[in-house]
């Protein structure tokens, strides 16, 4: 009986688990798509485990210009090594400043019992011209990226500091709160050594900063894979399992997330639309669009406007 007790309350756990993961995905898009803020989110121990791949998209910042610098493994890798310094600013509240590559950044630790969890940051913001623009020329240099191009990026990607940091703290509370919650329930269920496996999540990780960056272009199962230094086989299978959907299924919401914003906040044609977000055909971008959104482009516009 005891037992049976235990593992009820395990199922209970888990489902309260799956229902989190949900609503952290949910509330990371409502962030971008509502507000246009790039959110994402870095773990210190909560134990995620294979959960990781739930919220994988959500762990990288999803800024073109962010995306463009981590297209370099090293300025990845020095990425990550600079965490332990921001974990250790995080235990004095709330902060914001210029990273190393020159974007600026409001930061929000995840604090439960004074214990930093991780932490939620949202870039696209330039404090200081001259220093990011200074830290930008470097990090082309040092990371042999286009200075062009990171110009570029930053200057259509970040916007003046906040006038009412406040604001963005309301915003930004509810998805601490919840990422505390989620840590409760996994230390209950599974202790709080992460389950395995790191390998894995690294390995989409690495799979999604590459479909960000490239989905408007032709890309196949193989590209990812090459790009994860791995087969195709074993892309196309991990991604699928833990994503959900396939690695061509995950283009096409990408593709459609961007042409929903352009039939929103232009009047570019459909035909221009579905050029721009990769689609050689606009009857084949239509036929994608109804049937991740249950209408068609135009009645989507028609309906926004």
């Amino acid at each position: 009986r005891d037992r049976s007790v235990s593992r009820g309350l395990g199922d209970v756990y888990k489902r309260q688990i799956e229902q989190l993961l949900r609503d952290i995905a949910a509330y990371f898009d409502y962030l971008h798509d509502f507000h246009k803020l790039f959110a994402a989110f870095h773990n210190a121990s909560i134990p995620l485990g294979n959960h990781m791949a739930a919220l994988s998209r959500y762990n990288i910042n999803s800024n073109p210009y962010c995306l463009y610098v981590k297209s370099s493994d090293t300025a990845w890798t020095h990425c990550i090594r600079r965490q332990p310094k921001v974990y250790e600013k995080c235990e004095e509240g709330s902060f914001c400043g210029t990273c190393y590559a020159g974007m600026g950044e409001y930061v929000y630790p995840i604090l439960d019992d004074g214990k930093v969890l991780g932490f939620v940051d949202v870039s696209g913001y330039c404090f200081d011209r001259n220093r990011s623009l200074s830290r930008l020329r470097r990090t082309a240099e040092v990371y042999g990226l286009s200075e062009e191009s990171l110009r570029t990026l930053f200057l259509k990607n970040t916007k003046p500091p906040l006038w009412d940091e406040g604001f963005l703290k309301t915003l930004i509370s509810p998805l601490c709160s919840m990422f505390i919650l989620l840590n409760r329930e996994l230390s209950a269920v599974y202790g709080s050594a992460p389950r395995p496996d790191d390998t894995l999540s690294n390995v989409l990780s690495h799979a999604v900063v590459y479909l960000e960056r490239n989905y408007l272009l032709p890309v196949h199962a193989a590209d990812v894979a090459a790009a994860c230094h791995c087969s195709t086989s074993f892309i196309s299978h991990i991604f699928k399992k833990n994503m959900g959907m396939s690695i061509c299924d995950y283009v096409n919401r990408l593709r459609i997330r961007d042409a929903k914003r352009l039939l929103t906040d232009t009047e570019l044609s459909i035909q221009r639309i579905s050029e721009i977000v990769g689609y050689s055909s606009s009857n084949y971008m239509s036929e994608v669009f109804r049937a991740l959104t249950g209408m068609s482009p135009r009645a989507w516009r028609q309906q926004k406007k």
